[in-house]
């Protein structure tokens, strides 16, 4: 897991051949007016969705993990809360891995919990456990999907 500025993005570029390209949608000015919806960047490679949440009561939201893409979440105005764990410490699946939605679902409680404010990203790989929540107010933020 990685959690950053996107002023900082550049410094990720190395982990992966396609985060460029991810990080550059990103930064684009236009991403602050983009409506709710999927966004192709590179195929079915490299795709952003964007979303519009409010606040609502917090649920009991479970640990999800994907295997055949990376998250790069990131809050374009706004903030949310991710709870996170390391797979490899989650013991309660909650739900086994649906293939074709890409996640598997776990109970295990959350190491910690960060904020993803304004400008901030967070990279979650297939080896971390997060679980986005309800945001405390009203939130637009990214998930670009990056194919493994």
């Amino acid at each position: 897991m990685v959690f950053d500025h996107i002023d900082n993005a550049h410094l990720y570029y190395a982990l992966h051949p396609r985060f460029q390209k991810a990080f550059e949608f990103l930064k684009k000015p236009d991403i602050l007016t983009l409506p709710p919806g999927n966004y192709e960047i590179d195929g079915d490679d490299v795709y952003v969705i964007i979303a519009h949440q409010d606040s609502s009561p917090k649920e009991n939201v479970k640990l999800e993990v994907h295997r055949k893409f990376i998250d790069i979440q990131m809050t374009v105005n706004g903030s949310f809360p991710v709870r996170w764990r390391a797979l490899a410490e989650c013991e309660n699946r909650a739900a086994e891995y649906d293939e074709e939605n890409d996640f598997e679902l776990y109970s295990d409680e959350e190491d910690f919990t960060m904020h993803i404010k304004t400008g901030k990203f967070a990279i979650y790989f297939p080896d971390d456990a997060h679980a986005p929540l309800p945001p405390p107010g009203s939130v637009h933020k990214a998930v670009v999907k990056v194919a493994v």
